[in-house]
């Protein structure tokens, strides 16, 4: 089968010329050169021969700054599983700070699109729609005489969705086992916002991406939904910092050294 860019086999399943370009090095199966569609094709199709489909909504300029963006995640969360001695070693808040520190210039100030790809990324959620959408819902369930439990619960269920393994999306992702320790528990959160073996730089990112596209209903209908204290102190950091970020109180440029100053245990000793 002529895929213009290679030549493809079906017999063999794979390509029979190796792939010129490595759509995502961080991803294992990317490293396949001979594959088709990183061997998902339940998935995926590969309309050029070159890379997978783009879902919907992802642009190619996005499509490749989400991959650029996921293998540094993978690069600074394989820092946090290092030997705590390693000199190489990183807290899962000095990787996530240094992930911002890395990302900022792929953005050009532009912190809505950098908190939106991350919330992909490491947060592992897709926003669907914005503010104004997320308020007409709102406005809709109470004029319909809905109290406003159930507004929260049914409108913030259609305001993002987590990623699946079948979602198309979830090649940006990286997954939930990266900047965490579930074996000794080490990390370098606050105490007041720790979960030990948790990931919750995860959970941080993931109250970034709910903050930058929805208000504060939005955002009490995330904090009503996680029944740890830490988890919901931890929200609650990350709507302060979107705020600071929106405001200009804190640069997107700051934001790594604001995490190190703001998130750590060093703060509380």
């Amino acid at each position: 089968m002529d895929y213009r860019a290679r030549w493809y086999d079906p017999k063999l399943g794979r390509f029979i010329q190796a792939d010129t370009l490595v759509p995502g090095a961080g991803h294992p199966q990317a490293l396949n050169r001979y594959a088709y569609v990183t061997n998902n094709p339940v998935k995926y199709t590969d309309p050029t021969g070159h890379q997978s489909e783009l879902p919907p909504n992802i642009s190619q300029e996005r499509h490749q700054r989400l991959l650029q963006v996921r293998d540094i995640a993978l690069d600074f969360s394989a820092r946090t599983q290092l030997p705590l001695d390693d000199p190489n070693f990183l807290s899962d808040v000095d990787a996530m700070a240094g992930l911002f520190d890395a990302i900022v210039p792929l953005y050009r100030n532009d912190g809505n699109d950098l908190f939106s790809d991350l919330g992909i990324v490491v947060g592992g959620i897709a926003i669907e729609g914005d503010s104004l959408q997320y308020m007409e819902n709102v406005i809709y369930g109470l004029r319909n005489g809905l109290n406003i439990s159930t507004i929260l619960q049914e409108v913030g269920n259609s305001a993002y969705h987590v990623i699946g393994e079948n979602d198309p999306l979830s090649q940006y992702y990286i997954g939930y086992n990266h900047f965490r320790r579930p074996t000794d528990k080490y990390t370098g959160f606050r105490s007041d916002i720790a979960q030990a073996g948790q990931n919750q730089v995860r959970h941080f990112v993931g109250g970034l991406a709910c903050a930058n596209a929805f208000g504060g209903m939005g955002r009490s209908f995330q904090i009503r939904q996680e029944n740890e204290i830490y988890d919901r102190n931890l929200y609650r950091e990350a709507y302060l910092l979107h705020y600071r970020v929106r405001t200009g109180l804190t640069p997107l440029n700051q934001v790594g050294d604001y995490i190190r100053t703001h998130l750590t245990t060093d703060e509380t000793e």
